[in-house]
């Protein structure tokens, strides 16, 4: 009789997560995955033909873990100021978190980046840009067709190199973060 196995596919995301976190994409293979999540290698690859596969989807995973989170802050009745700065909060927290799991796709030789990064690029920065969207920007950048984009890729870019070199100073990297935004809004916030 085979073997009952609760929540595989959990088990293989939250595995695949810690080993990606703990010791980057490079230094991690499929045995390894396997043998965190307790499972034969060859029921791991009936889940994922392939560790660039897993790992895109547990980077896509977790991102829409955070877009969900990002939704409760965006639609709560709070100012736009507090909306900024809860939202840039999550996600500096998110990416910590991840620790900065995403960047290793641009950085990792062998690291097939095809149309599922493309895609997951495009979620993140159309979930991002949600933040900015209320906020009023100040004449002199309001022809920049641009902006919203511009601001999401400044934050997101700033925010890993901030949490990569001074990863300590939460707080003041939080407060940079938001001085540099806030220059293209109208609004004092």
């Amino acid at each position: 009789m085979p073997k009952l196995m609760l929540n595989i596919e959990e088990r293989i995301f939250l595995s695949a997560k810690e080993l990606f976190n703990e010791k980057g994409y490079e230094q991690v293979n499929m045995k390894d995955i396997s043998n965190r999540a307790s499972i034969a290698v060859g029921t791991l690859y009936n889940y994922f033909s392939n560790k660039n596969d897993l790992y895109l989807s547990v980077l896509e995973n977790s991102w829409n873990l955070t877009f969900k989170k990002l939704d409760k802050i965006l639609d709560k009745d709070i100012d736009e100021k507090e909306k900024l700065e809860t939202s840039v909060s999550l996600i500096y927290d998110e990416i910590l978190y991840r620790r900065c799991m995403g960047i290793q796709v641009r950085k990792v030789k062998g690291l097939k980046a095809d149309k599922s990064i493309e895609n997951i690029e495009r979620k993140i920065k159309k979930n991002i840009k949600m933040i900015f969207i209320d906020i009023k920007i100040k004449k002199q950048f309001e022809d920049d067709q641009n902006l919203l984009d511009k601001l999401v890729y400044t934050l997101l870019i700033n925010l890993t190199m901030l949490i990569d070199l001074y990863p300590e100073d939460k707080e003041k990297n939080i407060e940079y973060l938001l001085k540099g935004l806030v220059v293209y809004f109208e609004q004092t916030i």
